[in-house]
């Protein structure tokens, strides 16, 4: 067997190989790339490459061949195998980079063509977070939907799990003023994207408050990059309408009449179209009103610098003890715009009037019962200055009791005082006179349990006149002898304080007589008439018509003001009947005698009543012829 040995031509250029490999994406951008032959290479005009010459055949651009030139550093070992490039930096995050090697040969003079590769450098930035509201904003509202965007999609850190609306709450801390905070309650949830986080509180964010919002690095992008801690801090807008306190407060009592009235804002206010308070339009802002009748008070109003603060000074006093009540309405704002809500407070005034003094009798009375005793009555209870307790022991030291005025006669009297402390009674020593002008005072020493003084008062009065019985006239003016009659009637002019017994008598019951001899007045039927009846009585005697009185005899009762009074008589006249004076003679026989001695007889009759003896002389004309058996007649009222 024949054999032989030869040696092939070598007519391949060089092989290239790019570290990283053509189209690479995830190259990390600290990489050091390397272009390697797969046998010794030199520049085409055979002279060797070295360190110094072999940044010359390299190009390493940003994206592409047109793209900027990225800073490196090529060297070539020592086999003249392998370039390395070394970057000046990192290559940026998810960059192109676009590197070529011009021609090269190897020993045997094989050239290669340019080679070119690009590789893409892993993204190693950390996703971007972004906060709705940003940190440090102002005015966000008390609804506000908190949000954090992430400049990429993300996920659990932790396990590289999926966020989901399950889970994405435990990432979140939302709380007030900072993050050792009130922990406010939030429902969070999370965008398909994986992009956005919604943060909503459970209750509305509270006014004019502090918000902190904040997530750990708690979250990554697909490249393992988690995210920075982040947070965000903002005040909520004032949604709060301005509240109002006022002085005096809702419900006191015991306010001085001349009080100030207060009203303070817990923030600056001014008018719903935007014009600043001022003294003059805040009054029509305002109601004083008196509950008891709904009449309004006048004041002046002076707003504090600050507008948050309103001063009321009454025109004239307020009433004492009375409820007012003191509103405004939604009639102004805050800065922000919100309204107040109508608001009122209620209280009530002190007692600053001193007590009432009410006499009884009052000043100027007439008419005055006698026999009555005198009240000075207080609309609230009394005491005496120094606070200490009148007393019916020592209450007499404030009365005065005069006959006529003030400079008059001491009338004796004892006073006493209720329980209550609100009425002295005066009881005199004995009635008063009829027709007396009675003076009563009381001195300026005591008060009310407010220190409220009494000035000192009096009054003045007059008792009553001697009381009348009034006689009515006669329903006629006479009687007649043939028994007419005439009628009165008694009436008594007061009430009495006892029975009253009125004795009726005829001055000549020969002419007259009344039906009853007296009349009787109770004290239960004091103001019933009494009616007398009086008849005329047949004297038989011509005396004409005869006046005569119905005497109103003294009054007997245990009422002083009674006892002694002589009511008028009732003067009647009797009218007399057809008696007439005259005197019939009347013979028995014709008057015949004979001188034989016989006897014959006449009778005297008077024709009416004498109110006298009455004598009648007989007489005969011949006393040869006879004899009469008396010379007089007598006739006497009993035996007419």
């Amino acid at each position: 067997m024949n054999s032989a040995i030869f040696t092939v031509e070598d007519i391949e250029p060089p092989s290239i190989t790019f570290f990283p490999a053509p189209n690479a994406t995830g190259v990390p951008v600290a990489t050091i790339p390397t272009i390697t032959f797969n046998e010794l290479v030199r520049n085409t005009d055979i002279s060797a490459i070295s360190n110094i010459n072999v940044g010359s055949l390299i190009t390493f651009k940003d994206t592409d061949a047109n793209g900027a030139d990225i800073s490196m550093d090529a060297t070539i070992n020592a086999a003249k195998t392998v370039v390395t490039l070394t970057p000046a930096a990192d290559f940026a995050s998810e960059k192109d980079v676009f590197m070529c090697v011009d021609p090269v040969e190897d020993e045997d003079g094989n050239e290669s063509i340019q080679a070119c590769a690009t590789f893409k450098t892993s993204d190693v930035i950390l996703p971007d977070a972004t906060w709705d509201p940003i940190n440090g904003s102002v005015d966000v509202s008390v609804l506000k939907t908190v949000t954090v965007t992430f400049s990429e999609a993300v996920r659990n850190a932790l396990n590289n799990s999926v966020l989901t609306n399950d889970n994405v709450d435990g990432l979140i801390t939302l709380k007030y003023d900072n993050a050792g905070g009130e922990v406010i309650s939030f429902d969070a949830t999370i965008d398909n994207d994986k992009k956005v986080i919604s943060v909503d509180p459970t209750d509305s964010f509270r006014s004019l408050k502090t918000v902190y919002a904040a997530i750990g690095a708690t979250v990554e992008d697909d490249q393992d990059n988690a995210i920075l801690a982040t947070s965000t801090t903002f005040i909520v807008a004032d949604s709060d309408p301005p509240t109002v306190a006022f002085t005096p407060s809702h419900n006191t009592v015991d306010v001085p009449v001349d009080t100030q009235i207060k009203l303070a804002f817990s923030e600056p206010v001014r008018l719903l179209n935007g014009t600043e308070l001022d003294n003059s339009n805040v009054v029509a802002l305002i109601t004083v009103e008196r509950e008891a009748d709904g009449n309004t008070e006048n004041f002046d109003a002076a707003v504090s610098d600050d507008d948050t603060e309103v001063t009321l000074t009454l025109n004239a006093d307020l009433e004492s003890e009375h409820m007012y009540n003191v509103s405004i309405g939604s009639t102004v704002m805050d800065v922000s715009g919100n309204a107040l809500n109508p608001a009122n407070a209620k209280f009530t005034t002190t007692d600053a009037k001193p007590p009432s003094v009410e006499f009884n009798p009052a000043d100027s009375d007439t008419d005055v019962s006698i026999a009555t005793d005198i009240t000075i009555t207080f609309d609230e209870a009394v005491r005496y200055l120094d606070a200490s307790e009148l007393t019916s022991d020592d209450v007499d030291t404030l009365i005065t009791l005069k006959d006529k005025d003030s400079s008059g006669d001491d009338i004796p009297f004892d006073a006493t005082i209720n329980a209550p402390k609100t009425q002295i009674t005066i009881t005199p020593g004995s009635v008063f006179r009829t027709g007396q002008a009675v003076y009563v005072a009381i001195k300026a020493k005591v008060e009310d349990d407010m220190d409220n003084a009494i000035e000192a008062a009096s009054a003045t009065f007059n008792t009553e006149e001697t009381p009348e019985i009034h006689v009515s006239a006669p329903s006629v003016a006479f009687t007649t002898e043939a028994g007419g009659k005439s009628t009165f009637s008694l009436t008594l002019g007061k009430e009495p304080t006892a029975d009253v017994v009125v004795a009726i008598m005829s001055q000549d019951e020969s002419e007259g007589k009344a039906s009853v001899s007296g009349v009787t007045f109770t004290k239960q039927l004091w103001n019933e008439s009494h009616e007398i009846e009086v008849e005329g009585q047949d004297d038989l005697i011509d005396d004409g018509d005869v006046p005569y009185l119905i005497g109103i005899m003294g009054v007997v009762s245990d009422d002083t003001r009674y006892e002694g009074v002589d009511p008028d008589d009732v003067l009647l006249i009797n009218k007399d009947d057809s008696d007439k004076a005259g005197i019939t003679v009347t013979p028995y026989r014709g008057l015949v005698t004979t001188e034989a001695g016989a006897k014959d007889s006449f009778s005297v009759k008077l024709e009416s009543e004498p109110v006298a003896d009455l004598t009648i002389a007989l007489d005969r004309t011949k006393l040869s012829e006879g004899s009469l058996s008396s010379d007089t007649l007598i006739f006497t009222p009993a035996n007419w």
